[in-house]
């Protein structure tokens, strides 16, 4: 075996270990998802209908929250601006001028294109 398979061999070990806990919380939150589907069908309500988007939107989110973190597990060079928002966080200032650190409420969709870049960047 030469050193170029190796390599190869190990980038994939690699990619690996680092996706296992993204699929693992895939399937776990993919079976809120089938579940709270499942109960809106068999008894349709309001109620059901707002769990099973609950469900869906907290798949969505974890996955991206997930995807994050593996980026700030091996830090590329990211700028700051990139790594707060890796972080989800922001800064302000107080009343005193003292800066202050206050979480993000990003949109979704931008949110998840830039968990994605980063993480294709990783």
């Amino acid at each position: 075996m030469n050193s170029e398979d190796e390599r190869l061999r190990e980038a994939v070990s690699k990619l690996g270990r680092e996706l296992t806990p993204i699929f693992y919380l895939w399937a776990a939150l993919s079976s809120d998802v089938a579940a709270a589907r499942a109960a809106m069908v068999s008894n349709d309500t309001q109620f059901a209908r707002r769990q099973f988007v609950r469900a869906t939107f907290a798949k969505l989110e974890g996955f991206t929250s997930t995807l994050k973190q593996q980026c700030l597990r091996s830090p590329k060079d990211y700028s700051a601006a990139e790594i707060a928002l890796l972080h989800e966080e922001t800064f302000t200032l107080n009343d005193k001028g003292e800066p202050r650190v206050a979480a993000s409420h990003l949109k979704l969709a931008a949110n998840i294109q830039f968990a994605f870049r980063m993480y294709a960047r990783s």
